[in-house]
């Protein structure tokens, strides 16, 4: 990575133009839009492809090709760590790919220490999105700069002061999606190193067949946006090599929503907005 990531803004922006115009809501983000103000090179690859996949606006990208993904596994990640924290006094959220995630700005709970994770350009573009803003950083807040193909996320976590004593919620989302199946068993493998028992973790991930859309397909357009954005997606991955993966680490499956389920439990109410037809989400307690 180059520069600060392109797909976090999108993201951003896709919570940001939900909560302001939508009447159903599927999650609510009021402190998005303002963490992407600054979007001229974002805007300028986005118009193109407005006009060349023929949609009528940029809203219209949004609910095709973003809110499906951003808002849905945003308001499934932040149910399971509102029950999770219910469960104990005190825990730690580990927010992997964090990007400009306003989690840590939102919260109102004491007894969560949050840690952000991300590459180093995304993460101090964001701390000076934050100056900026005038936003106070929560006492709660540890900053965690790692490169997720070339260094440890346990040895960045600890530290910045992070404890294996306590139950830990954490979230690895639109991160598989750009690495390898070797760097997301890694990855998984090295944080299940330091996590209590009674810890939890929450990915979303695409399966093998969203690779083989092509075409006019959601699917293929959503990746040629992230190239273009300068950030390629990598592969897909089977639900048995994922919810493998899980077990072989040390984990149980919670959930593990397809498609349909997904809809279901988000969009049966919002006609314009459709889950993915290969994007899967999956929650899993430390053995």
């Amino acid at each position: 990575m180059q520069n600060e990531s392109q797909t976090a803004k999108i993201c951003a922006l896709s919570r940001s133009y939900h909560v302001k115009k939508s009447s159903i809501k599927i999650f609510s983000d009021p402190l998005a839009g303002d963490l992407c103000n600054d979007c001229a090179n974002l805007s300028k690859c986005v118009k193109r492809f407005v006009h060349d996949e023929n949609y009528q606006n940029f809203e219209e990208l949004l609910d095709k090709l973003v809110s499906p993904i951003t808002l849905s596994r945003a308001a499934y990640t932040e149910k399971r760590l509102l029950n999770f924290k219910y469960q104990h006094p005190l825990i730690q959220y580990v927010i992997c790919g964090a990007g400009l995630d306003t989690f840590a700005f939102r919260n109102v709970q004491k007894n969560i220490e949050i840690f952000e994770v991300d590459h180093p350009l995304t993460q101090q573009s964001k701390q000076e999105k934050v100056r900026q803003l005038n936003w106070q950083t929560p006492k709660n807040l540890h900053w965690v700069s790692v490169d997720f193909q070339t260094e440890h996320v346990s040895e960045r976590l600890l530290k910045q002061g992070f404890s294996k004593e306590v139950p830990t919620f954490v979230s690895i989302l639109g991160v598989s999606y750009y690495l390898s199946f070797a760097e997301l068993s890694q990855t998984v493998q090295d944080i299940r190193k330091v996590l209590s028992p009674e810890s939890e973790i929450v990915l979303d991930y695409p399966d093998r067949l969203f690779f083989k859309k092509q075409g006019s397909s959601r699917e293929c357009i959503l990746r040629n946006l992230t190239c273009d954005l300068g950030e390629k997606m990598n592969s897909g991955f089977s639900p048995q090599e994922i919810q493998h993966l899980f077990l072989t680490n040390g984990f149980i499956t919670q959930e593990h929503l397809s498609q349909k389920e997904i809809d279901q439990r988000f969009f049966s109410n919002t006609p314009f907005l459709k889950a993915f037809e290969h994007i899967h989400f999956l929650s899993a307690s430390t053995i």
